[in-house]
């Protein structure tokens, strides 16, 4: 794509190369389809343009512009390619997406769907009607609380400041309160969030992460006490990742264990935190660990829940959980299961094709 018109061609490729089969078929049937507008010829040129590119992802903007609309100006496809980067991007805040859990986990929809109560709530508002606001703010605090949705939840306090039938002269300052205790826990999160950041530009630049740029002990210390003020599953997760991580490059490996451990119940209980594909890379970093230090047995065991939680959740993390499993079979000399797992393996189309 040389053309200098070819700013939202670019833009719909990458859009279209994110989407899954299930989200392109859905797509295609309600977005760009029969059901998805009353001009049949706008509708039709959309799905046109739609087809071309998700068949070739680096077609060039003057062989598109042909192909799609030979007789409209540069100008008027470029509209068409906007028009249809709008829909894909309605399809994707739709309740379609928040129904795929194989392909969203249930933080993302959750966070998705909390966003468009708060949204209802405002049109509720706009409307004048109050009571049925309050009642849809109490559910917003309340899941935004246990998902630990800072942005949302103080945007939600702050509402209720602002129109609930609730605040009165009596019970403001508990309010005030309430949104300053949850103002920390954003802050606090967000500190934590950089301190992780800062762990993961040391590992990405190769360079010394104990150093003096990167005081493991000190962030840590900081971390458990951010920890134990605001009872942040997010902040506590920060916290076990890196103690993890300075344990092994210590030389603790049974710290280590157990402090994953300890986070791999911290994980399955908490739904600020649950995720599939994060107790699969935990289970895989104790699973490594206990190869490191001869204790085969356990490393099989956790390598066994890696495959588990991950299944199908990313090549990369699934690829290194079987890589766990198949070395520690072979250290237990159990060749025979070794064959079994690589049979499993093939299975699994985009592990092959990507070269494992």
């Amino acid at each position: 794509m040389k053309d200098s018109n070819d700013k939202y061609l670019k833009q719909l490729v990458e859009l279209i190369k994110s989407l899954t089969e299930l989200e392109i078929d859905l797509l295609k049937k309600h977005y760009l389809g029969s059901q998805s507008s009353s001009n049949s010829f706008s509708k039709t040129k959309m799905l046109n343009l739609f087809d071309l590119v998700q068949s070739n992802n680096e077609i060039e903007y003057k062989l598109a512009l042909q192909k799609v609309s030979p007789n409209n100006s540069k100008n008027s496809f470029n509209k068409l390619i906007k028009r249809v980067i709008n829909r894909i991007q309605d399809f994707l805040i739709s309740g379609v997406v928040e129904n795929q859990s194989e392909f969203y986990s249930d933080i993302f929809r959750s966070s998705l769907n909390i966003r468009k109560q708060l949204l209802k709530y405002d049109i509720l508002i706009m409307k004048g009607l109050y009571n049925l606001a309050d009642s849809k703010l109490i559910l917003i605090i309340r899941k935004s609380k246990n998902y630990e949705f800072y942005n949302e939840l103080l945007e939600a306090l702050y509402r209720r400041l602002s129109y609930s039938n609730e605040v009165n002269s009596s019970n403001i300052e508990s309010y005030l309160k309430e949104i300053e205790f949850y103002e920390s826990c954003r802050k606090k999160r967000l500190i934590a969030r950089a301190y992780y950041n800062t762990y993961k530009k040391y590992i990405v630049d190769k360079a010394n992460i104990i150093g003096i740029n990167f005081n493991f002990n000190e962030k840590l210390k900081e971390l458990l006490t951010y920890a134990k003020e605001t009872n942040s599953a997010n902040i506590y997760c920060y916290y076990y990742i890196l103690s993890m991580e300075n344990c092994y490059k210590s030389g603790l490996i049974q710290e280590e264990i157990n402090i994953g451990i300890s986070f791999i119940r911290l994980i399955k209980k908490s739904k600020a935190i649950f995720s599939r594909t994060r107790l699969g890379f935990v289970n895989s970093s104790l699973s490594n660990s206990a190869i490191s230090v001869g204790q085969f047995e356990l490393a099989y065991h956790f390598s066994c829940r890696a495959m588990n939680w991950i299944h199908s959740k990313g090549i990369v993390n699934l690829l290194t959980a079987y890589s766990l499993h198949i070395k520690s079979l072979i250290y237990l000399g159990r060749y025979s299961e070794v064959e079994k797992v690589i049979k499993e393996v093939n299975k699994y189309e985009y592990l092959i094709s990507n070269n494992y």
